[in-house]
């Protein structure tokens, strides 16, 4: 009978296929004289629908992806991490797992890149999975799982796997930092992300959400001393660029107005990093930010017009000033 519990998961999703699932125990259950059928049905209906209450389904299409991964790689044993992420990725695309939503690329991931390391790393990324399975409207970049997971990962080259995984399509050359600042429990805690920037010069920067109130106040004087003063206003957002110094050079201010929207309202950077890139690196940094959000479009002011067209925005007659619609990806 399992053959029918996953078509009908398969086809109505996980939320509808629970409601419907539930409609027939219950009609089952209040049956007064239940065929031979029926019976035989009742246990495996309810068992079914207990494993739908506690863990991720996985898709069908995330079983036939890691299937093959797994006959790709015994026959490539000495291959590189890099081939390895590649052919996931592959994977990805060919079973369209992307439908699914963002845990399925998380589950895909855990049953083949890391499906063979350590028990502590198998055994944290559960924990990101379960997390994600309890509390579906957190983004994992905001869960101590996460951070709890990367901190299990020795190797540099795992560290970008990973970092790849939870920022897909972003140009990674390094891995990123997963942070958790504050008290040490969900109620308290943050969770920071750090992407790495480099200039045209070769030098490096960091990027990440200010962990500080003087650190939006630093931010702010940097607009300011540019000549671009921005007002402190409910439901801004912002992140900052860092020097090795661990000066402020740079950085975003940004709204979120709805979900799958991003209005920026400035981008600044310090005038003695003038030509180096920065500006460029930082737009595209914040792009693949919000594109894990799941934001589909990136609006601005109709102001340095040369600047953001270069980089994807354009005039549409849906939207005020400039805009730059992104492609979905998973968080």
């Amino acid at each position: 009978m399992g053959w029918i519990f996953e078509a009908c998961v398969e086809s109505l999703g996980v939320e509808e296929a629970r409601a419907f699932l539930g409609a027939l125990q219950e009609q089952l259950i209040t049956s007064s004289r239940p065929t031979g059928l029926e019976a035989e049905l009742r246990p495996a209906l309810e068992e079914r629908l207990a494993a739908l209450g506690v863990e991720h389904y996985v898709p069908l299409a995330v079983r036939c992806g890691v299937e093959r991964y797994q006959a790709w790689d015994e026959t490539n044993t000495d291959a590189t991490p890099e081939a390895r992420q590649q052919q996931i990725e592959d994977l990805y695309r060919l079973y369209d797992v992307e439908r699914f939503g963002v845990a399925a690329r998380y589950i895909l991931y855990r049953r083949t890149y890391f499906g063979r390391s350590a028990p502590a790393v198998t055994e944290a990324f559960d924990r990101l999975l379960q997390g994600m399975f309890e509390r579906p409207g957190v983004r994992p970049t905001r869960m101590l799982e996460l951070s709890g997971l990367q901190a299990t990962l020795g190797r540099p080259e795992d560290r970008l796997v990973l970092s790849r995984l939870v920022f897909p399509g972003a140009e990674l050359s390094r891995p990123l930092e997963v942070t958790a600042v504050g008290e040490r429990d969900r109620a308290h805690a943050r969770v920071v992300v750090t992407s790495y920037l480099t200039d045209n010069q070769s030098q490096d920067y960091r990027v990440r959400e200010p962990i500080a109130p003087s650190e939006i106040g630093r931010l702010l004087r940097l607009f300011l001393g540019v000549g671009l003063p921005l007002k402190v206003a409910s439901g801004q957002l912002y992140y900052v660029v860092l020097n090795r110094e661990d000066q402020i050079v740079a950085g975003i201010c940004y709204r979120q107005p709805e979900p799958t929207v991003a209005h920026l309202d400035g981008i600044v950077r310090a005038p003695s990093l003038k030509g180096r890139g920065l500006s460029a690196e930082l737009l595209g940094d914040f792009c693949s930010r919000m594109a894990t959000r799941g934001v589909r479009v990136v609006s601005t002011h109709f102001v340095s017009q040369d600047f953001f067209g270069e980089h994807g925005f354009r005039v549409d007659r849906r939207w005020g000033g400039l805009v730059r619609f992104l492609k979905d990806r998973p968080a």
